[in-house]
């Protein structure tokens, strides 16, 4: 929130003010800070992944962040990113088919300042942990500084293509609304796909499980993965009432 950056704003644009070339970065909420304070620090470039636009559910029909915000509503109400808070060159990245997210950039697109969109399909709100690494982030800021939006579309799919996470928001999207058609396709993706842990995507998961009537089954279909609380699912598995042993 505003008030409780004011201070460190201050202290980061005696810095930058020094420089030709500025450039923000950030990932969901570090890529809304990345635009909301873009001006305030002089920025040339802003390089923003899934951000928010708003968490205010008066201003956005958007639940992800109700905890938060209604934990600290009163900092939060007039928090959305304006047009005349931003400078510099916006380069967005959000997966066009996770709704969500989709949602929250067209927001920040529509204030109408320059940029250039990159659509990362079927990654979800996972992107942060795809596009990461020092060489990577070398290269991309070489393309926003060349301004070669071509290489850095080729940039950001070859990584996509090669991550085990790629499918994710795919899957996601398979588990609520098609669970027995992904039943039937699953076990031909790649033996390295990466399932993204946290809390939601093991409530999505316990859907799928519970359609299988095969206790072997239910193992297999998530051993095949590279699942990263593989133990969770194991032991949520052990407590249903399959068929077969354990």
């Amino acid at each position: 929130p505003e008030k409780f950056m004011k201070r460190i704003i201050d202290s980061i644009s005696s810095i930058t003010k020094q420089f030709k070339i500025v450039i923000t970065y950030g990932v969901s909420m570090g890529g809304y800070g990345a635009i909301k304070y873009s001006k305030a620090i002089n920025t040339t470039h802003i390089i923003s992944m899934m951000p928010q636009w708003s968490i205010n559910p008066n201003e956005i029909p958007e639940n992800r962040y109700l905890k938060e915000y209604n934990q600290f509503s009163e900092f939060l109400d007039d928090m959305s990113i304006k047009k005349e808070e931003v400078s510099g060159k916006l380069y967005i990245f959000y997966d066009k088919y996770y709704q969500e997210d989709k949602l929250q950039s067209n927001k920040i697109l529509n204030i109408g300042v320059k940029n250039f969109v990159f659509y990362t399909p079927f990654v979800g709100h996972t992107l942060g942990y795809i596009l990461i690494g020092t060489d990577f982030f070398a290269q991309l800021i070489k393309m926003v500084l060349n301004d070669n939006n071509i290489g850095l579309n080729n940039l950001v799919y070859s990584k996509i293509k090669k991550h085990p996470l790629k499918y994710q928001g795919l899957i996601r999207k398979a588990i609520l609304s098609h669970q027995s058609l992904l039943l039937r396709v699953v076990q031909n993706l790649p033996n390295n796909h990466m399932l993204f842990e946290n809390s939601l995507f093991i409530e999505e998961s316990k859907r799928i499980l519970k359609l299988i009537k095969d206790r072997k089954q239910a193992i297999d279909l998530f051993t095949h993965f590279k699942y990263l609380d593989v133990l969770h699912i194991l032991k949520f598995v052990a407590s249903q009432n399959y068929k077969g042993n354990l």
